[in-house]
């Protein structure tokens, strides 16, 4: 599904530093924002450095391929935007943080070894289904590429499916 530029400025209230959930903020490369549609879905939209992405054409022929990419261990990706330099790619929204802030941030209680195991778990299924697609190679996996959806089940972003994210 290809979105308009406009359509992603208005969901993300022009791009605000509020919406930003990327761990680094503005300093970031490649910038993640919260944002909501027009019909009320909640999404997460990466938006690329100018350098990250020149070729139009292969940013275009990877987020078909890893758009095509379905399952429920997943941030799944339900489009994106090519309009002149900018590359933008728009995901399912995960409200609940990063497994990076779960284990390094945590202000009450660390995440409970149940959870750590669950994390491992769904994060081997998650790879397993996408070498099982032909996505062997995941990019800069780390804890700030796994989130956590709204009932709490760890799941890899699929912006790490990416060649120059």
């Amino acid at each position: 599904c290809e979105f308009t530029y406009e359509q992603l400025k208005n969901a993300t209230s022009g791009f605000a530093v509020e919406n930003i959930v990327s761990e680094q903020g503005e300093k970031a490369p490649n910038v993640v924002y919260k944002g909501k549609l027009e019909n009320q879905i909640r999404i997460a939209v990466k938006r690329f450095n100018r350098t990250a992405w020149p070729d139009a054409r292969q940013f275009m022929e990877e987020a078909w391929a890893v758009g095509h990419l379905r399952n429920q261990k997943l941030a799944n990706l339900l489009g994106c935007c090519c309009e002149n330099d900018e590359r933008l790619l728009v995901a399912e929204y995960m409200p609940n943080n990063t497994l990076a802030k779960h284990l390094f941030h945590w202000d009450t209680q660390p995440m409970k070894w149940a959870m750590r195991l669950r994390v491992v778990l769904h994060l081997a299924q998650a790879l397993e289904y996408c070498t099982s697609r032909g996505r062997a190679l995941y990019h800069d996996l780390n804890a700030y590429r796994i989130l956590f959806d709204g009932d709490c089940n760890p799941r890899l972003s699929c912006f790490g499916l990416m060649k120059n994210s």
